[in-house]
């Protein structure tokens, strides 16, 4: 009671005003949530890469960056990534160890107390640097640093006491104690009096740079080791090895709360002091007097809290030893689970009991809790039904209470335990659903058996198809203020019984099955809403109208409607529970048309677990609160605290990379004419959602309209032409609302030479030569094509006379050899196979003319081509120069998968070089072979054609390529053939070598690519 006045006084008059003011802002009392029902959020190592889990301290810049020292480094956070500033980017650093940060209201500097490596400064305009003085050396290794009233830095530092900068001149604070002394902590009053805690030597106060007065544990501190303090009004807090001390008139006490825990940090916000210890974090309201304390929220540890802050959006930072920055929240939501008693978290139902103040908490594993304002506790009941779910409790004014499940029917009354099962007249035990009407009649659903009346605790009445229902499979019941009980079933649209028990039934679509009624909500004013596996539907006027939604929610099930007092419209689905604020609905009601604005509730404001429990019904309690199950406990949503956030957040615009370097967001940032590659990073500064931030940017001179994103934080665009440009940035906060001014990064684009005046100046003197030149150029060239067609002209008449020799020669023999048969008729079969081989070579040559016509003037046609088949039919086609099969013929064909080319031209080059070597074998050997080896994928083919015959003497090789050439007297054809191959090969963007010595054999290397099809 000492103390709970003493706060009383502190408070009368410093606090009122700060205290109303923080309650205006926030809409709400703070007080209404307890500690461990704060919201808690984890960023750790693992989740947004820091660099450490051992946190030293916290800061938010006047940016709204959030700052944060370790022993690895300082690292800048902004909600989605991490910077580190560690000895890899700050070369003059000792070690990587921190251990305090301090915000100078001068200039917005930042100072970071350094393990080893002295006091290092942060600005946006100089960036890092070590601090130094003209005169004298600051200590390496410090605790804290403070700026007081006149613009001094005072400097606690370990071993070597207490030492302030001023004026660039290091001055050493003499006193006979403290100059010996670890400093660990300053502050500085509003009154001017500096407060110096040490470790070992208790708490200094200074005036004037004098020490007037000096506490220990000999004068009622609780231990000398002084790890912070934090003043309230007139007021001192002070957080020791062993508790909290506080001073008030120069009287010094202690606090029993926390006493014997290690207090590193003390943070007065919110009506509240908050006091982090070795041991987890404490709360004293100073309203009230009231004291917390938690080691845990959840699955996150609260413990060893370094530091504590609070940032501009009203979340409180813990910096932890162990679990890097966990961020505390009051949302409007709070949650239960088993960290608070069930046993299971899959919460199938939640209602409330008779006394108003207690609820049921039906579980699926078929147990029953109760929920007060003492916590949770097990329901017991002897009929078990584990482990099937629980689907339904409801207590009645006698304290009777009813139990469903898929077991059957519980009455539990007193000590005394009814079971209903089918031999009392249930038509099946899968019950979902328990309603009294206002007869007190009491009704239920079943999933299978329809709807059971039971009056007098005995089974009265079963409704089902057979008596004027759709559907005897019923998730809902609700009663309207005359009576009548509104069905919602499966595959039966809504089936409403009156109060004489006549069935009303209405479809909700032109076709019902497969279409389920989850829940119901009727309106005072008789309009029926229904949550259903196609939507929210509304009855109006026997209408049947569906709600659109203005965003698109993709994967959603809903599965209850809640109606608040506000006309606020709360809907539970498997992503969490959509609001749509009661305006919108009216909206809807006065246009059908009209989509409704809406906004999703899920953990990032404050639900343990996103997905509601599907197919059941949620509460609203007689003191307004939502109570939702989910499969992560029961989340309860107080509605008056779910304060619509409309504070924007800081964005920035953080920098522009090229492909040659990176520019911060500063004024003139010129680029050169070579720059093809711009990324922009940018971010926003709200901590509550992060990873729900969208972003809307647009690059005037070259966007025309904005571009909406999320889940990303940078933007590249290529090749911008010479230019003025401007970067433009919004975003949204939490609650969807975006910020009202754009963040702006400016740059400039120069041109190239090219795009200058004076290029043009000289494109246009050049262009004159040029036209001249191309005038110039034009007639040489006509007169290369007349020499070229002098020269083609020539080679035609070659052909003529090569052709023409080579038709009338063989036909010059047939006619010669019929006069000789004719004289000599004996020798007539002799004679016959002469002019078989005249014809032959004639038609021979007919071919390879054809064959040369053709690939000149044909295009390439695309199809799959099999080798094997076309070796072996060429081989078998050709069989005739080989009768005697002196020949040996090796074929290796390893096709993986289709070829695809010109299959003509393929055969083409097959028969001439095949034909060429069986022409041309050496009958002296005495084993003339003919190898043919193709090896084939998807990209090209190799085709190698080997033989022993009598080969090309290397002063031919050269020639052998060109039209009519014939490398050998043995030549019967018309020196065509190797011609014919070499165009083929190039038409099909082939290659092909010749390797060949005289009387050794030849060998040819050709490879083809694989043709695409059109």
């Amino acid at each position: 009671m000492k103390f709970f006045r003493i706060l009383k006084y502190i408070l009368s008059i410093s606090l009122a005003i700060n205290a109303l003011t923080v309650v205006l802002a926030q809409g709400v009392l703070q007080n209404e949530t307890p500690l461990k029902r704060l919201i808690a959020t984890e960023w750790s190592s693992k989740s947004v890469g820091l660099v450490a889990n051992n946190v030293t301290n916290v800061m938010q810049s006047h940016q709204g960056y959030i700052w944060l020292t370790t022993y690895n480094g300082i690292q800048k956070f902004d909600g989605h990534k991490t910077v580190t500033y560690d000895k890899n980017q700050l070369p003059f650093l000792r070690s990587n160890g921190f251990r305090n940060i301090y915000h100078s209201p001068i200039g917005h500097t930042i100072y970071f107390s350094s393990q080893s490596s002295g006091l290092i400064s942060y600005n946006e305009r100089q960036g890092f640097k070590q601090v130094k003085a003209s005169n004298g050396n600051l200590p390496p290794s410090l605790e804290d640093v403070m700026i007081d009233e006149e613009g001094s830095l005072w400097i606690a530092s370990i071993n070597e006491g207490l030492s302030i900068l001023k004026e660039d001149s290091l001055i050493k604070f003499k006193h006979p104690i403290i100059e010996r002394s670890n400093a660990l902590s300053l502050l500085e009053a509003d009154n001017g009096i500096i407060y110096l805690g040490t470790e070992g030597d208790g708490l200094f106060v200074i005036d004037d740079y004098e020490v007037i007065n000096h506490h220990t544990n000999q004068n009622g501190l609780l231990s000398d080791i002084i790890n912070t303090t934090v003043t309230i009004g007139d007021s001192l807090f002070i957080g020791t090895q062993s508790g909290i001390n506080y001073i008030v008139d120069n009287q010094l006490y202690s606090f029993d709360f926390m006493q014997g825990e290690s207090v590193n940090s003390l943070l007065h916000a919110n009506n509240y002091i908050w006091i982090g210890s070795d041991n987890g974090l404490g709360r004293i309201n100073l309203n009230s007097g009231n004291t917390e304390f938690i080691s845990s929220l959840g699955f996150i540890d609260v413990t060893r809290v370094n530091d504590i802050m609070i940032d501009a959006e009203n979340s409180i930072w813990l910096a932890t030893g162990r679990n890097g920055l966990v961020q505390l929240k009051e949302t409007g939501i709070i949650n239960y689970n088993r960290f608070d008693g069930l046993e299971n978290d899959n919460v199938n139902i939640i209602t409330q009991r008779r006394d108003g103040n207690s609820f049921f908490i039906g579980c699926d594993d078929g147990n029953i809790f109760t929920l007060d304002s003492k916590g949770i506790k097990p329901y017991y009941f002897q009929n078990s039904v584990a482990p099937t779910g629980i689907r339904d409790v409801y207590e009645q004014e006698d304290g009777t209470v009813w139990i469903a499940s898929y077991k059957g029917l519980i009455r539990k009354r007193g000590t005394t335990e009814k079971f209903y099962s089918l031999n009392d007249g249930l038509p099946s035990l899968d019950l979902r659903r328990i309603l009294e009407d206002k007869k007190g009649i009491i009704w239920v659903a079943s999933r299978s058996g329809g709807l059971i009346k039971i009056k007098n605790d005995e089974i009265v009445e079963v409704l089902d198809k057979n008596t004027g229902l759709n559907s005897d499979f019923i998730l809902s019941i609700e009663e309207d203020s005359l009576g009548n009980l509104y069905l919602g079933t499966h595959s039966g649209g809504i089936s409403i019984l009156n109060s004489k028990g006549e069935i009303k039934n209405i479809s909700l679509t032109d076709n019902d099955q497969g279409v389920i009624v989850f829940n119901t909500h009727i309106e005072e004013s008789g309009l029926l809403w229904a949550v259903t596996t196609t939507g929210i539907i509304l009855i109006k006027d026997d209408k049947v109208l569906k709600l659109g939604f203005d965003r698109e929610y993709k994967g959603l099930s809903m599965f209850d409607w809640l109606q608040d007092k506000n006309g606020d419209v709360w809907i539970t689905t498997n992503q969490g529970v959509i609001k749509i604020y009661g305006e919108e609905i009216n909206k809807f009601l006065d246009d059908p048309s009209y989509k409704v604005d809406s906004r999703m509730l899920n953990s990032f404001d404050g639900m343990y677990d996103n997905e509601c429990t599907g197919a059941v019904r949620s509460l609203i309690s007689s003191n307004g609160k939502l109570y939702i199950p989910t499969l992560g406990g029961v989340s309860v949503i107080s509605p008056e605290r779910m304060v619509e956030n409309k504070q924007l957040p800081e964005v920035c615009v953080e920098s522009l990379t090229t492909q040659d370097s990176t520019y911060k967001n500063k004024p003139n940032v010129i680029l050169n004419s070579k720059t093809n590659r711009y990324k922009f990073d940018f971010t926003s500064l709200s901590y509550l959602a992060p990873h729900t931030t969208q972003f809307k940017y647009k690059l005037e001179g070259f966007d025309k309209d904005f571009t909406i994103v999320s889940g990303q934080r940078s933007i590249e665009y290529t090749n911008l032409a010479p230019g003025e440009y401007v970067f433009l940035l919004f975003a949204t906060n939490n609650h969807g609302y975006w910020t009202k001014e754009p963040a702006t990064f400016s740059f400039t684009v120069e041109p190239a030479f090219h795009e200058t005046l004076w290029f043009y100046i000289m494109v246009g003197v050049l262009t004159f030569f040029l036209v001249y030149s191309i005038y110039k150029w034009r007639v040489s060239a006509i007169q290369k094509m007349n020499a070229k067609l002098i020269k083609v002209n020539g080679e035609l008449d070659g052909f003529v006379y090569s052709a023409s020799h080579d038709l009338r020669s063989p036909l010059a023999s047939l006619l010669g050899l019929i006069n000789l048969s004719r004289k000599d008729i004996e020798n007539i079969d002799v004679y016959l196979d002469k002019m078989e081989k005249s014809i032959k070579r004639l038609d021979d040559f007919i071919s390879e003319i054809i064959d040369f016509s053709s690939n000149e003037r044909k295009e390439v046609v695309c199809d799959e081509v099999d080798f094997e088949s076309t070796i072996k039919s060429i081989v078998d086609e050709l069989s005739f120069l080989d009768s005697d099969n002196k020949v040996r013929k090796e074929i290796k064909v390893n096709q993986s998968g289709l070829f695809i080319s010109d299959k003509r031209r393929i055969g083409v080059i097959f028969r001439n070089l095949i034909s060429n070597a069986l022409k041309y074998s050496d009958d002296l050997k005495e084993d003339p072979f003919l190898k043919i080896k193709v090896t084939s994928n998807s990209k090209n083919a190799e085709i190698i054609i080997e033989d022993n015959g009598i080969g090309i003497s290397k002063d031919e090789q050269e020639e052998v390529f060109k039209m009519f050439y014939r490398a050998t007297e043995r030549s019967t054809g018309s020196g065509l053939g190797l011609y014919i191959i070499l165009e083929t090969v190039e038409k099909l963007n082939g290659t092909i070598k010749m390797e060949s010595e005289k009387y050794e054999g030849t060998r040819f290397h050709i490879e083809i690519p694989f043709l695409e099809r059109d």
